[in-house]
């Protein structure tokens, strides 16, 4: 009797001590963020046939496989510290795909998804990923696309469900062969980049990029606009992941299929320059598009700093500039990476898990989150031992 006492015991406790567990887990979960939730009622092999994108070929439009997606293309944490120990789903994709009985299994009808994200502001993609069921040819490879809603902005807050329901869709942006995600690091919403898309950039077309022109974008949320100065032209585009997708348009009618057309960039991994192409119109020859970044638009923080307080006031720092790369030395001689989060926003992203500082409107100024804040040095003094090792500096941080 004492045995199976002790055995019942052991049990009840360990019972205890999983349920308290997960409560535990459950209640910090909903303090420090929320959940994504996809669903997808569609039945495997069944529904309308495979519908192809606009130039996709080959395809003998059989029934489908169809999977329920979201990207997430970018996210500034409330809290980078939470963000540091999330694992994101893999490829940065939260799927629901769909029911019913294939060669491997039988899922039961709807198929919901539910994942965890920590607070902040993500820059999210819808997609619906199509794919043709072969029904035993095994000379024939399936065809598959995804069609893509516009990215959107989505707060989450603690505590909050964002629920996408089960939408199926067929319309809209497609990609042909696979998921319309990047898959790479999440960082802000350019991808990955502290200075996003905003800044001057040098842009390059035609043969062997003899043309040449500056161009200057301006990154919203997800949205870019910009002109160049070649017959006054203009661009405006959406980001998804590091690609913006587009149009853009010439003086005198800024119409196609003469004056317009459409264009897509891709933002390398450094952020220094993107490559892309052009056509007039929406069914002409592709042609190359490419540019570099010269700066960010209006702002230029290169040069000596001080310490204005709250402590060693006028004691030197020193910010270095290169394009978007951002190098701090502080009134210590500790030194940063960094870069641009907008125009009026830095981090040094070595510093206190990303220390961020407000530019003032003149420039001249910056507030740390700390509560410090620098002013330019009106005497021009800094760190002379680094005088003229700049792009050394640079180097070894890792920004060139």
């Amino acid at each position: 009797m004492s045995i199976k006492f002790l055995l019942t015991a052991l049990l009840i406790g360990l019972l205890l001590i999983v349920t308290t567990s997960a409560q535990t887990n459950s209640n910090w979960e909903k303090s420090n963020g929320g959940w994504i939730v996809v669903k997808n009622s569609h039945v495997y092999n069944t529904g309308e046939p495979f519908h192809p994108c606009p130039e996709q070929t080959g395809c003998n439009r059989y029934p489908i496989h169809v999977e329920h997606g979201i990207c997430i293309n970018a996210v500034t944490f409330d809290d980078a510290t939470v963000g540091a120990s999330w694992t994101p789903p893999d490829y940065n994709i939260i799927l629901a795909k769909d029911c019913g009985t294939n060669e491997w299994m039988r899922v039961d009808c709807p198929v919901v998804t539910k994942f965890w994200v920590p607070a902040g502001t993500y820059t999210l993609t819808e997609f619906t990923y199509v794919s043709e069921v072969n029904p035993g040819d095994p000379s024939y490879s399936p065809c598959s696309n995804a069609w893509s809603k516009t990215p959107k902005t989505v707060v989450i807050k603690p505590g909050d469900t964002v629920d996408f329901g089960e939408s199926v869709f067929m319309n809209g942006p497609c990609t042909e062969g696979g998921y319309p995600c990047t898959g790479g690091p999440l960082g802000s919403s350019s991808g990955g980049c502290h200075s996003g898309w905003t800044g001057k950039w040098e842009v390059t077309w035609g043969e062997m990029d003899f043309e040449r022109t500056e161009m200057t974008l301006q990154q919203t949320g997800t949205t870019i606009t910009g002109t160049y100065p070649f017959d006054q032209g203009r661009i405006q585009g959406t980001i998804s992941g590091n690609k913006l997708i587009g149009q853009w348009s010439e003086s005198p009618s800024y119409s196609p299929p003469d004056d317009a057309g459409d264009f897509e960039f891709t933002m390398s991994d450094d952020c220094k320059s993107i490559s892309g192409k052009y056509r007039y119109g929406s069914s002409g020859s592709w042609r190359d598009w490419n540019g570099k970044l010269l700066t960010i638009a209006g702002t230029d923080l290169n040069g000596n700093w001080e310490m204005g307080g709250p402590y060693n006031a006028g004691e030197p720092c020193q910010i270095i500039q290169q394009g978007s790369a951002l190098a701090f030395i502080n009134e210590n001689g500790d030194q940063s990476e960094g870069g641009f989060i907008d125009e009026s926003t830095v981090i040094a992203t070595d510093w206190e898990d990303g220390l961020r500082g407000t530019i003032s409107d003149d420039g001249n100024r910056i507030d740390w989150a700390n509560g410090t804040w620098w002013v330019r040095n009106s005497h021009e003094e800094g760190f002379d031992e680094i005088e003229g090792q700049e792009e050394q500096l640079l180097e070894s941080l890792g920004l060139i």
